[in-house]
């Protein structure tokens, strides 16, 4: 089993998602992250190399695996959210 943890702009980010969208992806995090993280998402390239990013519905979530714990770097739609992990990982 990992446990979460999340970059502190995570619970802004949350706030932008409609609540019918927030649920699922809740969901789908619980479901998938914290049971088999390695098996979800696709490697990123460039400068977020080290990360992964896991698509659901129109939303990225940004994660990097260490060890037993799933770091949670952003969540948000697909055409901001790679611009705002990068500032969050520099």
């Amino acid at each position: 089993m990992f446990t979460a943890d999340y970059h502190p702009k995570v619970e802004k980010d949350l706030k932008k998602i409609a609540k019918t969208d927030l649920e699922l992806i809740e969901k789908i995090i619980v479901a998938k992250l914290f049971s088999r993280p390695q098996l979800y998402g696709k490697n990123l390239r460039g400068s977020l190399k080290d990360y992964r990013g896991l698509r659901i519905l129109k939303y990225r979530v940004i994660f990097k695996i260490v060890r037993k714990k799933v770091y949670i770097l952003a969540i948000g739609h697909r055409q901001e959210i790679y611009q705002e992990a990068l500032k969050r990982v520099f």
